[in-house]
C-alpha cells in the first residue's frame, strides 16, 4: 500500500513545485495594467505613478538609491518616494535623448524638433486631421501673431492637451505618428507647469541656449530631520539629479534671472490663465489606456 502511494506524492510534490514557480515568474515579470476611468491629467498622472511606483523601483531603483546613500534620505518613507517617483516617472515620459530633430524617449513618442532654424523641421510635420502640412494649418486665436500652425511657440497647454488627445495628432516619415512634440523650452514649461498644478515648486532655467527645469522639493533625512533639495531634470538630454540646498538660498534661487527668452518661458509655465486651463484639461479612458499601455510596455522591457 506505502509502495502504490509513492507515485502519487511524488506527483503532488511536483505539482505544487511547478504552480508555486509559475505564479513567482508571473508576479516578477508582468506589473499589472490598470485602467482609468474620465478625469483631468494632473489626477491621471498622479494616479499613474502611483500605480506603477513599485514597478518603476523594480525595474530602475540605481538613481533612488545612490540618493539615499549620498545624501543620507531616509530610504522607508512614502513622502520621499511619492516625491523622489513623481519627478522621475514624470521626467521619463517627458524626456528625449539629445537635441536632435526626432529625438525621443523610452516610452513615449515625443519627438524633439529644432525651431527658428532654416530650414525649419518643423514645416515637414503632417496634420493628421487635416492630411496637410502644418505650414498650411491657420493657428488658433491666442497664436495669432505667428504665421501658421509650424510656426507657433507651443505654451504648456497646447503641448500638453495635444500630449493627452485620443488620437496621435501628427506624422513625419522620420517619426511616424505622434500626439505632441517640442523642444527644449516647451518640453520644459509643460512639465513645469504640470508639477505646478501638482503642487510642486519649480521653475524653468535657460542658460545660453538651452532649457531645464529645477524644483525645490523637501525630503527626510535619516534623522527625520526635514531637509531641502534641488532638483535638476533636462528633458532633452535624459537628466535628473538632486543636490542639498540651504533654506537661506532658496529665495536667491527664485530670483535668478534667465538668458534670452527664459524669464518668457518661466512666466508661461506658471501663468494663472495655463494652469487653469491645465488643471481642468481632461483625458478620456482611452488616451489613458494608451499612457497606461505604453508604460507597461517599457516596463516590460527593462526587466
Amino acid at each position: 500500500m506505502k509502495k502504490a502511494l509513492l507515485p502519487f506524492f511524488a506527483c503532488f510534490l511536483l505539482l505544487a513545485f511547478c504552480k508555486n514557480e509559475v505564479a513567482e515568474t508571473n508576479s516578477d515579470f508582468y506589473p499589472e495594467t490598470f485602467r482609468y476611468q474620465q478625469t483631468t491629467a494632473p489626477v491621471f498622472f498622479r494616479k499613474l505613478i502611483q500605480n506603477h511606483l513599485k514597478d518603476f523601483y523594480a525595474v530602475d531603483h540605481d538613481d533612488y538609491e545612490d540618493a539615499v546613500t549620498k545624501h543620507l534620505i531616509k530610504k522607508e518613507d512614502s513622502v520621499n518616494d511619492s516625491t523622489f517617483y513623481t519627478l522621475q516617472i514624470l521626467h521619463k515620459l517627458f524626456t528625449s535623448h539629445s537635441a536632435s530633430n526626432y529625438s525621443k524617449g523610452d516610452i513615449l513618442n515625443i519627438p524633439y524638433f529644432w525651431h527658428w532654424t532654416n530650414p525649419n523641421p518643423r514645416y515637414g510635420i503632417l496634420d493628421l486631421e487635416t492630411n496637410a502640412k502644418l505650414t498650411g494649418k491657420t493657428p488658433p486665436k491666442e497664436f495669432s501673431k505667428y504665421k501658421s500652425f509650424a510656426d507657433i511657440d507651443r505654451t504648456p497647454y497646447l503641448f500638453l492637451s495635444d500630449l493627452v488627445s485620443d488620437k496621435p495628432k501628427y506624422n513625419t516619415p522620420q517619426c511616424g505618428n505622434f500626439n505632441t512634440f517640442g523642444w527644449c523650452s516647451e518640453r520644459e514649461m509643460a512639465f513645469v507647469a504640470l508639477l505646478t498644478t501638482m503642487g510642486y515648486e519649480g521653475k524653468v532655467t535657460t542658460r545660453g541656449n538651452h532649457s531645464w527645469s529645477e524644483f525645490i522639493v523637501p525630503l527626510q533625512n535619516n534623522q527625520n530631520t526635514k531637509v531641502f533639495f534641488k532638483v535638476t531634470i533636462d528633458n532633452t538630454f535624459d537628466k535628473m539629479e538632486l543636490e542639498p540646498i540651504a533654506t537661506t538660498a532658496i529665495p536667491a534661487w527664485k530670483k535668478e534671472k534667465n538668458d534670452g527668452l527664459g524669464d518668457w518661458y518661466n512666466q508661461k509655465a506658471h501663468a494663472e490663465t495655463e494652469l487653469k486651463r491645465i488643471r481642468s484639461l481632461g483625458i478620456s479612458p482611452v488616451a489613458a489606456g494608451e499612457i497606461e499601455k505604453k508604460v507597461v510596455e517599457y516596463l516590460n522591457r527593462q526587466k
